[in-house]
């Protein structure tokens, strides 16, 4: 079985969170323990789509007979190996792989799917459109992503409607193609949970509202997450979250924000928290500002009634700006 490797750090730290207490339990959540004597094959899935015996996803053909909705989205399915999705480049009149609605759960098992296209002006993109809050995605990555979108666009999730995402990472490019845009290296929008993940994607959403390395716009909970991609938005910007109303703890940014528009917000790691928490995370990318009456900061560029405790920021910060935090 391909197995994800924790240090004894990060091991501690996902036992507190969700309260787990043996590596071998660990392993199940991560990994789930199933059969690994069927393989899937050319948009066939073996499998019930049971938790002890999920539908297995091999190939490109898999995932795409995934995304057509031809199996339930309640089930449970399993990535056997790392996928070449460059395939999906010319999908779909170069529309790319449909986003996979999943009530269910995906387990990555540590496999990565390399080169997956997803271009879907005026609408919501990411390889799965929805998570609904009965959905789990873990140990997945995504290597050398292009997405493209409306409204809500994210590497591995264009909106996470309260599920849970664990141990998953993103890179490549995401750029939201109009002005009601929320983008993140790996969700778009966020009112789930999200742990032990990160993008090195580089976000761009000129016009769009919410823009953030990891999140474009948070509302969940974020624990033991980072990005390390270039930001560059429109009006909001973060190199974590571009806009948070919820809890962000134990989590950093490196990469470098920069905004354009008039009356823009962006930070190095949140771009604007309103009521929202931020605990123990810090961010070290630099901030900079080529529009007038900015509001920005090496950490949050706005907050409004939110908690800020145990931060830092490094990075440094250059405005144009009328006042800088």
């Amino acid at each position: 079985m391909n197995q994800l490797t924790l240090t004894a750090g990060l091991r501690t730290k996902l036992q507190r969170v969700v309260g787990l207490r043996s590596r071998a339990t660990i392993s199940v959540i991560l990994l789930g323990i199933f059969p690994m004597g069927a393989r899937a094959a050319n948009g066939t899935l073996p499998g019930a789509g049971t938790g002890v015996n999920p539908y297995l996803v091999t190939d490109y053909a898999d995932l795409a007979v995934v995304a057509t909705g031809t199996y339930s989205s309640s089930a449970t399915y399993r990535l056997v190996a790392d996928l070449d999705a460059s395939p999906s480049d010319t999908a779909h009149a170069d529309s790319g792989l449909a986003p996979i609605h999943l009530t269910g759960t995906f387990h990555g098992g540590g496999h990565t799917i390399n080169q997956l296209s997803i271009h879907r002006p005026g609408q919501d993109a990411g390889l799965f459109g929805i998570l609904s809050s009965t959905a789990t995605v873990d140990s997945l990555g995504l290597v050398g992503v292009s997405v493209t979108g409306s409204h809500n666009v994210g590497g591995l999730a264009a909106t996470n409607l309260g599920g849970v995402i664990q141990v998953c990472y993103s890179s490549g490019f995401i750029i939201g193609d109009t002005a009601t845009s929320y983008v993140g290296g790996l969700v778009g929008t966020n009112s789930g949970t999200i742990l032990f993940s990160h993008s090195s994607s580089i976000d761009s959403g000129d016009s769009g509202i919410y823009v953030g390395g990891l999140v474009g716009s948070n509302t969940g909970a974020i624990h033991s997450s980072f990005a390390t991609g270039t930001v560059n938005a429109g009006r909001v910007a973060g190199g974590l979250v571009g806009s948070n109303s919820g809890t962000i703890d134990s989590c950093y940014a490196t990469g470098a924000v920069s905004a354009t528009n008039p009356n823009a917000k962006f930070g190095g790691l949140v771009g604007i928290s309103s009521l929202g928490r931020i605990h123990d995370s810090y961010a070290t990318g630099a901030v900079t500002a080529y529009g007038d009456s900015v509001s920005l900061g090496g950490l949050v560029g706005q907050g409004v009634d939110d908690r800020i405790d145990s931060c830092y920021a490094t990075g440094r910060v250059t405005a144009n700006a009328n006042h800088a935090m």
